[in-house]
């Protein structure tokens, strides 16, 4: 949601920034926590504990999916570099084979290869699941025969190097996967609740200092203030108020008017997932 408050007694509104944006809410909270700490803590808010409690676990969450789209990235590149070897190293394979049984296709089922029956040709993996399953057949045959009647092409070792940096870096990158989108869904949460309990320490704040009485002293908290539109075109009111320094752009609230004294709340079809 995006929120507004705005009161008739101040010529400034408060504009909270939506609830899935991330990247403004956690600059929102590292202002407000700063802020907070350089006050005794009896004047800080009852919110206060558990914003920067909530900001810790986002910034460790946000650290870990940074970290896991490193690690998915890396692992990625190296798929590509990998993958490109596979179907000249599977033709070798293949050659091996049918070279040595060219009167017998059948055969080549037992290094994993399948046979078409009406054809009798032995057909090349093209999938990736195939080339994985063929890969591992056949290394399991080789190395069940004895070491002097396997193939000299392609050389055994370099196929099960070959294999193992395959499933390594698959299976490291469905980790990486899996571990970023288990922070990205963590995030979001701590997000929606962190921008909460960032409005409900404005409140406080209002309520404790200003009276509810807006005023441009909220900034030094890190929220945004804006003079309200009846301003003059010079930047200040009928009464003489100063516009803040942060801002005198038009806050948005997505097409709904506000309501005086009051926090108003608008759908934020426009907040980033965080993502």
């Amino acid at each position: 949601m995006a929120i507004q408050y705005t009161d008739p007694r101040s010529p400034y509104d408060i504009n909270f920034v939506g609830t899935r944006d991330r990247p403004e809410i956690m600059g929102l909270g590292r202002k407000f926590v700063a802020q907070e700490q350089t006050l005794p803590v009896e004047e800080q808010t009852t919110h206060t504990p558990r914003i920067i409690n909530l900001l810790e676990q986002l910034i460790i969450a946000d650290t870990n999916r940074i970290e896991a789209e490193r690690q998915r990235s890396m692992a990625a590149d190296e798929l590509q570099r990998i993958e490109k070897q596979i179907p000249s190293l599977i033709k070798q394979m293949w050659k091996a084979v049918t070279l040595h049984y060219p009167d017998q296709p059948s055969m080549a089922t037992n290094w994993g290869f399948k046979m078409k029956g009406s054809t009798r040709n032995v057909l090349l993996p093209k999938t990736r699941a195939e080339r994985r399953a063929t890969l591992a057949a056949y290394i399991k045959y080789e190395e069940s025969r004895p070491e002097a009647e396997r193939f000299s092409v392609p050389d055994l070792n370099q196929i099960v190097t070959i294999q193992d940096e395959w499933e390594y870096n698959l299976a490291r990158r469905e980790k990486a996967v899996n571990q970023r989108e288990t922070n990205v869904n963590a995030g979001n949460e701590m997000t929606y609740l962190l921008a909460l309990y960032l409005q409900a320490g404005a409140i406080h704040i209002l309520g404790e200092r200003f009276a509810f009485k807006v005023s441009p002293e909220m900034q030094n908290w890190g929220f945004d203030v804006s003079l309200k539109r009846n301003g003059s075109a010079n930047g200040s009111t009928s009464n003489g108020a100063e516009a803040p320094a942060s801002s005198t752009e038009e806050p948005t609230t997505n097409g709904s008017g506000t309501v005086e004294g009051t926090l108003e709340a608008a759908v934020d079809v426009n907040g980033s997932s965080g993502q």
